[in-house]
C-alpha cells in the first residue's frame, strides 16, 4: 500500500509508544510496567502488543536492536513521531478529498433521481458510470505506480509523487535500524524490502548488492540511481563527515516534507477534478428537471 489509511490507529500508537518512553525515562524497568522477564530482548515488543500497537517485522527489530544496545527510550520516541507524522499526513490528505467526494455523492443522487422522475435514462447511467470509471483508473493507477514498470513513473505529477512515497519507507526503517545499533550491512536490507514500489526497490536491491561487496552508501546509491539526488546528497556528506545518523534523519525529513507538499498538490488537483464533475453533474440534472417540467407543461397546454 502506498498510503496507509489509518491515522487513528497511528494516534493511538503513537501516545502508547511515548508512554512508555516516558515510564523509561523515568527509571521504572520494563518489569514495574506489566513486562515478563522471561521475554528477555522482545520485553518492549511484548508490551506494546499487549497495549494494542500493531507492529511489523521491522518495527520488532528495531526495538530489540535497541534494547540490546541501550537506547530503547530513543527508539521508542522515534517510532511515536513516525505514527504522529503519518497520521497528521493521512489526516490532511483525507480533509482535502472528503468534501469533493461529499459533493459528487449528492450530485449522483440527485441526477438519478430527476432522471428516474423524468424518465431520463442516460443521466444516473453517466451520474454512475463517471466515478466507477475514475475509482477503476485510480486503481489500477496505484497498481502500475507499485507493481508496473519504469514508464509508470513517467506519469505527470504522480509518478515523481510515487518515487517519493516509496523512499520515504526505506529511509524511516534504515534510520530506525541504524540509529538502534544495527549495523549498517545488517540494516539495509530490511530497509530496501520495506520499499513499496518496485522499480524503486529494483534500485535499492542493486545499491545494496554493491554496499554488501564494500562500497560506500554513497557510492552504491549514486552508481544504482536508486534515491533522489538530495538524499544522496545528504547521505554523501553524512559519510564524508562519519555521521550517518545525523545525515539519514535530515534526508528522512526532507522527504517528509516534500512527500507532504506533493500529496497535498495531488490531493488538490483529484478534488477540483471531483468538484467540476460535481458541479456539472448537477448542472445537468438541474437542466434536465426544468426541461422536461416545461416540456410536461406545454404538452398539458395544448
Amino acid at each position: 500500500m502506498l498510503i496507509r489509511l489509518t491515522p487513528g490507529k497511528d494516534e493511538k500508537a503513537a501516545l502508547a509508544l511515548d508512554d512508555l518512553a516516558s515510564q523509561l525515562d523515568a527509571g521504572l524497568s520494563p518489569q514495574q510496567v506489566g513486562g515478563n522477564p522471561a521475554d528477555g530482548e522482545r520485553v518492549l515488543v511484548t508490551l506494546l502488543t499487549g497495549r494494542g500497537v500493531g507492529l511489523d517485522a521491522v518495527d520488532e527489530a528495531i526495538l530489540v536492536a535497541s534494547w540490546r544496545a541501550g537506547r530503547a527510550v530513543a527508539s521508542l520516541k522515534r517510532l511515536a513521531d513516525q505514527r504522529r507524522t503519518r497520521a497528521v499526513f493521512t489526516r490532511s490528505f483525507l480533509g482535502s478529498v472528503r468534501y469533493p467526494l461529499v459533493l459528487i455523492v449528492m450530485a449522483v443522487g440527485i441526477a438519478m433521481l430527476c432522471g428516474s422522475v423524468m424518465h431520463k435514462r442516460w443521466l444516473p447511467i453517466v451520474a454512475a458510470a463517471v466515478p466507477a470509471a475514475g475509482v477503476a483508473g485510480v486503481i489500477v493507477l496505484l497498481r502500475g505506480l507499485r507493481n508496473g514498470g519504469r514508464g509508470w513513473m513517467t506519469v505527470p505529477i504522480v509518478g515523481a509523487w510515487a518515487r517519493d512515497v516509496a523512499e520515504l519507507p526505506y529511509l524511516e526503517i534504515l534510520h530506525g535500524l541504524y540509529a538502534s545499533g544495527v549495523p549498517l550491512l545488517q540494516a539495509h536490507p530490511e530497509a530496501v524490502a520495506a520499499c513499496p514500489v518496485r522499480v524503486v526497490r529494483e534500485g535499492l536491491r542493486a545499491a545494496d548488492s554493491r554496499l554488501q561487496q564494500g562500497n560506500p552508501l554513497h557510492e552504491s546509491l549514486l552508481t544504482a540511481a536508486a534515491v533522489d539526488p538530495e538524499t544522496l546528497h545528504l547521505l554523501g556528506n553524512g559519510e564524508r563527515t562519519g555521521n550517518l545518523e545525523e545525515a539519514l534523519q535530515r534526508a528522512l525529513t526532507r522527504r517528509r516534507d516534500v512527500v507532504q507538499r506533493r500529496t497535498a498538490l495531488l490531493a488538490g488537483t483529484l478534488g477540483r477534478g471531483a468538484y467540476l464533475f460535481a458541479v456539472l453533474l448537477a448542472a445537468a440534472a438541474v437542466l434536465t428537471f426544468y426541461t422536461g417540467y416545461f416540456d410536461a407543461l406545454g404538452l398539458h397546454h395544448r
